[in-house]
């Protein structure tokens, strides 16, 4: 890495949660300091990523909607909101800004980072495939949120989410395909670094809770207590399973490299 990429890390790190204390920050503003800035640094740097990263997160999208209803209707979690709507009944704003820049970067900056992952070649049938897929879950997660909607109550949601959305991909990803078995490593450190600060800064500030009591258990950090899932999902394999997700959808150079 170069010295200024030392120095983005470390910042990325450092400034944002110290900034957001000092500004009284609060989830929007946030998102742009942990996600956007990167962004823009990261494309800069490898704009021939930035149609697939693009692509990936915009495919994400009906899938963040359904997760994330889920999560509310579960009480898994609580966002506030500075914006005067949200869809579905429960889900703001922030969360589609969050969750759209958080795809972007991790393909962006992976990419950036560790060019062997092999992730520049874009299979126009495997997004079409991938595309058909998410529609068919986003359309049945419509009729029953219309019809059924108590078939979307399930006990301990979030242990459930991350087993079979964040850590199963996660898994296939790290045996299927060599290239990211070596990154996986520093991927993970780096995210729990940047992500315990800012889960730790969100608490702190407001910018979500958790309201239920099924839990695998809590973490509990400078005062603020997170569940156990919140800790396996965002700091060790949301950027993995990001990956993979994006291996799915745009697909890549080769199998198994």
């Amino acid at each position: 890495m170069k010295k200024l990429d030392v120095i983005i890390l470390m910042s990325w790190v450092v400034i944002p949660p110290v900034l957001l204390f000092v500004i009284h920050g609060n989830f929007f503003i946030s998102s742009i300091l942990y996600l956007v800035l990167p962004s823009i640094y990261f494309s800069a740097r490898k704009p021939e990523i930035i149609i697939k990263s693009l692509i990936v997160s915009l495919v994400a999208m009906p899938l963040m909607i359904i997760f994330d209803y889920l999560a509310f209707l579960n009480k898994t979690w609580e966002v506030p909101t500075i914006f005067p709507l949200r869809f579905f009944q429960f889900i703001p704003i922030e969360d589609f800004f969050f969750t759209f820049c958080a795809v972007y970067v991790v393909i962006v900056a992976s990419n950036y980072f560790f060019p062997g992952l092999n992730l520049k070649m874009i299979s126009r049938p495997t997004v079409r495939r991938s595309l058909f897929i998410v529609s068919v879950l986003f359309v049945i997660f419509i009729i029953l949120y219309t019809f059924k909607l108590d078939i979307l109550i399930i006990h301990y949601y979030y242990a459930w989410l991350i087993l079979f959305a964040f850590i199963i991909p996660s898994l296939i990803l790290f045996i299927r395909f060599k290239s990211y078995r070596k990154p996986f490593f520093w991927i993970t450190v780096y995210s729990i670094c940047l992500m315990l600060p800012y889960e730790v800064t969100a608490g702190k500030l407001g910018f979500w809770t958790f309201p239920s009591g099924e839990y695998m258990g809590m973490v509990h950090v400078f005062g603020w207590g997170f569940p156990v899932e919140e800790f396996l999902a965002w700091m060790i394999f949301f950027p993995l399973s990001t990956l993979a997700f994006g291996k799915w959808v745009v697909g890549g150079e080769n199998e198994g490299t």
